[in-house]
């Protein structure tokens, strides 16, 4: 039985556009915004059910997105997935950095002297700040209640 759309278009036909679009490799080269992708997407198929929708490669789908400017969490709620789903086949296929920015900080007196340098773990532990504070603060570039205050490294 072959199913179509409100515009009486069938799945080979909108592969088969797509496919002049952008040639044989349709599926990462494009745009997510395009109309005819949408409308691919959203195309009913026979055995779909709401809860039996996997997506088919999703890691190129996840470094597609990303390399458009999605976030994780943006990614991850387009795709009904979970951010820590996404942001590790992300890092696995090496186009996410294995640690954020935050993870290597520099600790600083009241004068500007380096007191430690470490991961954002190491230093909550040591300076007895929460890991959450600690971001506020490199963020902010507030210094805390001792007058130690706390830079990202580069």
């Amino acid at each position: 039985m072959t199913k179509y759309n409100d515009i009486g278009l069938t799945r080979e036909d909108l592969i088969f556009e797509l496919k002049q679009k952008y040639g044989s490799s349709w599926e990462l080269d494009s745009p997510f915004e395009d109309e005819t992708l949408q409308m691919f997407r959203n195309f009913p198929r026979l055995s779909d059910g709401p809860n039996n929708f996997i997506l088919r490669n999703s890691r190129e789908i996840y470094i597609r997105l990303y390399k458009q400017g999605l976030s994780v969490n943006e990614i991850a709620d387009r795709l009904n997935r979970k951010p820590n789903t996404v942001r590790s086949v992300l890092i696995g296929s090496g186009v996410l950095p294995k640690f954020s920015k935050w993870h290597n900080i520099k600790v600083l007196d009241k004068k500007g002297k380096l007191v430690q340098m470490g991961s954002i773990r190491r230093i909550s532990q040591d300076f007895k700040i929460h890991p959450t504070a600690l971001k506020r603060k490199i963020k902010d570039g507030t210094a805390d209640k001792n007058g130690y205050r706390y830079i990202e490294v580069e």
